[in-house]
This record gives C-alpha cells, structure tokens and sequence, in this order.
C-alpha cells in the first residue's frame, strides 16, 4: 500500500524527494489527492467549455424571411465572440461587468428567491 501512494504522490504530485514522502502523513495524502481530483474536474471543464465555444463559433442567424431563409454568421470577426480587452479591463477592476451578462439564462424567479435569501 506504501507504494501505491509514493507512487501516487510521485505521479500526481510530482514529489520524489523521499524524506518529504516519508514524513507525509495520511492526511495530507488524502488532501493532496481531493485537490488532484479537483484539478481534473477543472480540465474536464476547460475540455468541454473548449467544445461549446467551438460550437457556438459556428453559430448562423437566418437574415432572410421564414420561405426564403438565408443564413449568416453571428460573429464576423473574432473581437465579436470575445472581447479581450474589454474582458482585460473588468478583471483588472477598470470596468464593471455587465449585470444582465452575468444573469443570461438564469430563471428570473430564481434570482428573485437568492435576492430575497441575501437581504
């Protein structure tokens, strides 16, 4: 069993110095091991984030009428899917983010109820 969890430590954690594995208690394995668990559920997130965005990149609006459909791009340049600047500019706390962004598609009687929870 030792050496499945030196194994662990080294392969996940990247610890070979023996004296630190040595002196690792159970506990620390098993917090250092959630929080790998907790990396990969962040990857497999990024992975599948990737892939919608990948979709929604294709994205085409009709523009034409119901009988005569004819189909565009939703976004022409890529400034239009992603504004990096502006996204800059809000992260560094220059700009505020807009609200109705941060709901979209969010049920509003569900904001209503965690409004009221938070009064």
């Amino acid at each position: 069993m030792i050496d499945g969890i030196e194994l662990d430590l080294m392969r996940y954690c990247k610890i070979y110095d023996q004296d630190q594995l040595d002196r690792m208690t159970i506990r620390q394995y098993m917090k250092l091991m959630k929080a790998i668990n907790l990396q990969q559920v962040d990857q497999q997130y990024q992975i599948h984030l990737s892939a919608w965005v990948n979709h929604q990149v294709g994205a085409t609006k009709n523009v034409g009428t119901e009988k005569k459909p004819r189909y565009e791009q939703v976004f022409n340049k890529f400034e239009d899917f992603f504004d990096y600047e502006n996204q800059i500019a809000i992260a560094k706390g220059e700009k505020p983010v807009e609200k109705e962004k941060l709901t979209a598609g969010i049920d509003p009687e569900f904001l209503e109820l965690i409004k009221q929870a938070n009064l």
